[in-house]
């Protein structure tokens, strides 16, 4: 029997979560229930979104191709995507917003993910490159159809659409794909695997078929902030930017 005075302190806690600590609440679902939840939150988001579309085509009198159809969407898919995973996750699977990686996490990975994004760019705008050319569609945005130049008069909806598009929406798709996905998938799967898995259902989310490249590739990137962090935060910080960026220039474009 070893003397107390010889025994080791337990360590202490470390205040930054790994990634590794996110995965056993998470991993304990099934795949049946991961499977309904991503139904629940893609099927339902499709549907409410053109719900509101429909509405606000003969309430609102939007015109196809107009701003109020993207801030549909935009108001839709958050809180869809929210809804769910607490309905779910929160409500009926008794996991908590930290198991989903709402955790502290050190300032260093802010300045991680924005590094991260600024290196990624060019591969980014590389990879949407080499898809326009694959597709003969010089130069598209399949986001542009969405935004009238009538958007110059309404300056409030402009800055509506940057803050849903550039954080409301990360911040949900984080929660669901890298806060409750990416850790069940990494529970069963090696890390590469994980990566790719996630960031192929993060890629259906986004259906236009120009964007899909750049978006595997970012799916990937996210997943690996969320891994090394252990908090959804840093992926999001990175998908924040990325989405706050490309709106504010779609905007200026169009206005």
């Amino acid at each position: 029997m070893t003397p107390p005075f010889l025994e080791q302190p337990p360590p202490a806690p470390s205040p930054i979560p790994t990634a590794g600590s996110t995965r056993p609440a998470v991993g304990k679902l099934n795949g049946g229930q991961i499977a309904m939840l991503l139904a629940v939150s893609l099927i339902g988001t499709l549907a409410l979104s053109i719900a509101a579309t429909l509405i606000g085509l003969h309430v609102f009198d939007w015109q196809p191709g107009g701003i109020g159809l993207l801030l549909a969407s935009l108001l839709t898919q958050p809180f869809l995507l929210i809804g769910a995973c607490y309905l779910f996750a929160i409500h009926r699977w008794n996991l908590t917003w930290s198991d989903l990686g709402l955790r502290p996490v050190a300032v260093k990975w802010f300045f991680i993910a924005f590094g991260a994004w600024l290196l990624s760019m060019p591969v980014i705008g590389g990879l949407k490159t080499l898809a326009d050319w694959a597709l003969g569609t010089p130069d598209s945005n399949p986001y542009a159809e969405f935004i009238d130049p009538s958007i110059i008069d309404n300056p409030a909806a402009a800055v509506l659409i940057v803050f849903l598009g550039g954080i409301a929406v990360p911040f949900a798709e984080e929660l669901l794909f890298r806060g409750l996905l990416y850790p069940w998938l990494r529970s069963r799967l090696n890390l590469i695997l994980a990566i790719a898995l996630s960031a192929v259902f993060f890629s259906l989310l986004h259906l236009q078929l120009v964007v899909l490249l750049p978006i595997l590739f970012m799916g990937a990137v996210l997943a690996l902030l969320r891994e090394k962090s252990g908090s959804i935060w840093p992926p999001m910080t990175y998908h924040a930017l990325q989405n706050t960026v490309t709106f504010v220039i779609l905007l200026t474009g169009v206005a």
